[in-house]
């Protein structure tokens, strides 16, 4: 048994400290920065919107992305590759900046393009997708897919995928291929 401790601001003993609060609890449960010595996943999918990021304004990409995967974990989707020679080829930006960067890391071929085609990658694949587009953040959590997003201009916060993988993720992917084949009739 526990030895008694005393408590600031209490006259007696317990015998034990005091269960967190429902707020605490309700902290504890919300993305959260890592707390773990290695890297958790084994492949990030990057999108365009947090390539271009860095060259856009102040954020350490790099290290943001090491708290949570191996730099070998890292793959850009061919349609993300293929955004990025658009927008170069527009004049955007750090467009010409970011495909460089994007370079660096191991390609994936995409069957479709756009926001799509991640999501179906991401599915497939079993992939955590880095991204700081919000509407596709939303699709991807609503799917299935867990997303690290860009938070407070120098860190990466994991939102976790809506739906268990497993049963329920192949079920989904099947209803995607259903209504793909309904669409081309």
């Amino acid at each position: 048994m526990a030895s008694p401790i005393w408590m600031p601001g209490t006259a007696t003993r317990r015998s034990h400290p005091p269960s967190p609060s429902p707020a605490a609890r309700l902290r504890a449960r919300r993305p959260h920065e890592p707390s773990h010595p290695s890297p958790p996943f084994p492949l990030v999918l990057l999108d365009t919107n947090l390539l271009l990021l860095p060259f856009q304004q102040p954020f350490p990409m790099i290290e943001a992305l090491a708290r949570w995967c191996a730099p070998s974990s890292l793959r850009v989707p061919s349609a993300v590759s293929g955004e990025l020679e658009r927008l170069e080829r527009r004049g955007v930006a750090g467009a010409r900046s970011a495909l460089e960067f994007a370079g660096r890391f191991e390609r994936i071929p995409s069957r479709a393009g756009g926001d799509g085609g991640l999501l179906e990658l991401a599915l497939r694949r079993g992939a955590v997708v880095a991204t700081g587009d919000q509407p596709l953040r939303r699709r991807l959590v609503d799917s299935g897919v867990s997303v690290l997003f860009p938070r407070g201009g120098n860190r990466l916060e994991l939102d976790p995928g809506r739906l268990c993988h497993g049963v329920r993720l192949r079920e989904h992917l099947s209803s995607m291929s259903m209504r793909r084949r309904k669409g081309a009739r």
